[in-house]
């Protein structure tokens, strides 16, 4: 989705099938508060979306567009998308709400210090999945086998669960995890 208005563009690309229903409500509640904000669509402000509708190879081509648009801002929604607008520019800021480990997925430098363009939120980092272990073995004490899933689009997520921390946890909590890589849905 991008933005154009009388100040120039505000861009948003957001894309990812699999959360479709949850993404247009986000998109809704971010044109909300552009209108609290007093940007109202259509009269100070140009609000374009995309959807990728499950194709994660289109990000880059939204990325440029975005680009191309000389979006103010980027908003993306998904790892890969980040990692799609981060490569198109170093200039316009990008937000993603919500980023997989953006330390591991090589978004930012640190949460501390991100550094560049990019900012947002975080639901993953190996601290907090080292966490989650530890909560996982005190609700349920005899658990043993495990599985680590991640998103094969995302290139270091398949290192999270590798971390010396989630190691460390894995062990002293005797779970023996198996590893799987969720691919693309292919045509």
């Amino acid at each position: 989705m991008a933005a154009r208005g009388a100040g120039g563009t505000v861009g948003q690309e957001v894309a990812d099938r699999v959360y479709l229903p949850r993404i247009r409500e986000n998109v809704r509640r971010i044109v909300q508060v552009f209108g609290e904000l007093g940007y109202v669509e259509g009269q100070n402000i140009i609000i374009e979306r995309r959807f990728a509708e499950g194709r994660a190879e289109r990000f880059q081509e939204f990325a440029r567009e975005m680009v191309q648009l000389k979006a103010d801002l980027i908003i993306v929604t998904t790892t890969p998308a980040a990692l799609a607008a981060k490569n198109a520019t170093t200039t316009i800021p990008i937000i993603i709400p919500h980023a997989i480990d953006p330390v591991g997925a090589g978004l930012v430098a640190s949460l501390a210090h991100p550094g560049g363009n990019l900012t947002g939120g975080t639901l993953l980092q190996a601290e907090l999945s080292a966490k989650r272990l530890e909560l996982l073995k005190e609700v349920v004490p005899n658990l043993s086998r495990t599985a680590l899933l991640w998103n094969a689009l995302i290139r270091r997520t398949r290192t999270l669960g590798k971390t010396r921390k989630v190691q460390r946890v894995l062990s002293a909590c005797n779970f023996k995890p198996t590893r799987y890589e969720a691919q693309p849905i292919s045509d």
